[in-house]
C-alpha cells in the first residue's frame, strides 16, 4: 500500500505594515509548501485572484492588501511567469476600468508590470453542475495557474471570508448578487460556493490575516498571519479551528470535503510553521462567532424583488455594431423586428456585464433599483 498523503497548511507571522518584511513572511510561508517553484514554472500564465469585491450585505470589510497581492505577483514574476490580476466586483458604479482605479489596483499593476484582466470583457463559459449552470469567466479558465488570495474577514452567511468564499469572484457581473439573493440560508449558499469551487479549483490559496482587519489583534502588539495551502478546503478548516467555529456548522467545508474536493477534518491536515496556539491568541473570535448562522432569510425573500441591477441599452448612443451580441453568453442581447439596435431579454439575462464591458460606444449602462443603491451605496 502507498503512503497516505496529508495536505499541508503553512502558517507564518508577518508585518503587513512593512513591504520588505511582508515579502519575507510570504516566502517563509510558501517555504512550508516547497516554495512557489512547486506551483509556478517559467512561461506560465499566473492569475492572481484577490478579494477586490466591494462591501455587500453580510460581507462588509476591507478588500485585499494590494501590497500583499504585489508581493505574491513579484514572486511569480521572478519565476518567469506572466502575471495577471483579476476579480469581479459584486456591484459596479461605472466601468471595470474605473473600478480598477478606484480600488488602487491599476496603480499597483502599472508599477509592478502586471496585467489587469477584465473578467466581464473576456466573456463567460457556461459550466453545469448537476442541475445548476454557472457562467465562469473565460479569463480564469485560460490561466495556467490560479492563485487564490482571500483576505480574512467576517461574513454573515459563512462566518468568515476564506478561500472557498473568495472563489465566487470568478463569476462575472451581478451573478454573485443573484446567488446571494437566492441563498436564504447558510446551507443553500454553501452548496453554491462548493459548486463554483468544483469548477475552478485554485492551484494555491494564500490567505492574508493582517492584524488590523477586525478579526485579529487581541492586543496591540499582535502580528498578522499568512496561511497557504494547495488544498483550499484544508486551509479553511484550519482557519475555522483557529476562530473557534463548530466544524459541523461550516457547511461549505463539509460539502466540499464530502464531494472529495479537499480535506475538511483537522486530524487529516499537517500544519507547518507557526503553532496554531499562537495564531489563536492573536485572532479575536467574538466578531465572527456571533455572525455565523444569522442570515435574514425571510427578510431577503421579502426584499428580493426590490434588489436588482440590470443592463440597459441607450438607443441614442448605440450604433448597432453588434459587439455586445457577440459576447452575450445566453443570447439575451439580440436585434428584433429589423432594428439595428439590440434589446435585452431580461428572462435570459444573467447580469454578467459582458455586453456593457464590450460595447465600444459605451451605449450599455447599469440601472439599479433605489433599494440597491441604498444597500450597496452605488
Amino acid at each position: 500500500m502507498g503512503e497516505i498523503s496529508f495536505p499541508v497548511v503553512a502558517v507564518a507571522s508577518s508585518d503587513f505594515a512593512d513591504p520588505r518584511k511582508l515579502e519575507q513572511g510570504l516566502e517563509k510561508t510558501l517555504g512550508g509548501l516547497g516554495g512557489l517553484e512547486a506551483f509556478v514554472d517559467r512561461g506560465q500564465t499566473v492569475l492572481l485572484k484577490p478579494d477586490l469585491m466591494w462591501d455587500y450585505p453580510g460581507g462588509t470589510g476591507p478588500v485585499s492588501d494590494l501590497e500583499f497581492v504585489a508581493a505574491v505577483g513579484r514572486l511569480a514574476a521572478r519565476r518567469g511567469a506572466r502575471v495577471l490580476v483579476g476579480d469581479s466586483p459584486f456591484v459596479l458604479r461605472d466601468t471595470i476600468e474605473d473600478f480598477w482605479y478606484q480600488t488602487g489596483v491599476a496603480g499597483v499593476a502599472r508599477r509592478e508590470g502586471f496585467e489587469l484582466v477584465n473578467f466581464e470583457k473576456a466573456g463567460s463559459t457556461a459550466m453545469p453542475v448537476e442541475t445548476a449552470v454557472y457562467y465562469i469567466s473565460r479569463a480564469v479558465k485560460a490561466a495556467d495557474v490560479v492563485i487564490n488570495i482571500p483576505r480574512l474577514k467576517a461574513d454573515l452567511w459563512t462566518g468568515f471570508a476564506g478561500g472557498l468564499r473568495n472563489v465566487l469572484g470568478v463569476l462575472p457581473g451581478f451573478q454573485k448578487g443573484r446567488l446571494y439573493k437566492r441563498g436564504f440560508s447558510p446551507r443553500s449558499l454553501a452548496r453554491t460556493l462548493v459548486d463554483v469551487f468544483s469548477l475552478v479549483r485554485p492551484h494555491l490559496t494564500i490567505l492574508e490575516a493582517p492584524a488590523e482587519n477586525g478579526l485579529s489583534r487581541a492586543g496591540g502588539d499582535s502580528p498578522g498571519f499568512i496561511l497557504a495551502s494547495r488544498d483550499t478546503v484544508a486551509l479553511d478548516t484550519v482557519v475555522s479551528v483557529v476562530l473557534g467555529f463548530d466544524l459541523n456548522k461550516m457547511h461549505a467545508i463539509r460539502y466540499a470535503a464530502d464531494a472529495g474536493l479537499g480535506i475538511g477534518w483537522p486530524e487529516g491536515i499537517v500544519v507547518a510553521g507557526e503553532k496554531l496556539e499562537k495564531v489563536t491568541r492573536a485572532i479575536r473570535r467574538s466578531v465572527t462567532r456571533r455572525t455565523l448562522g444569522f442570515v435574514p432569510g425571510m427578510a431577503l425573500h421579502l426584499v428580493e424583488p426590490m434588489l436588482w441591477m440590470r443592463s440597459v441599452v441607450n438607443e441614442d448612443i448605440c450604433d448597432g455594431c453588434g459587439a455586445c451580441i457577440e459576447f452575450c453568453p445566453t443570447k439575451a442581447l439580440r436585434v428584433r423586428d429589423g432594428s439595428r439596435i439590440p434589446s435585452i431579454d431580461y428572462t435570459l439575462c444573467i447580469n454578467c456585464w459582458a455586453g456593457l464591458s464590450n460595447c465600444p460606444a459605451r451605449a450599455i449602462n447599469l440601472r439599479q433599483s433605489r433599494f440597491t443603491r441604498r444597500v450597496f451605496a452605488v
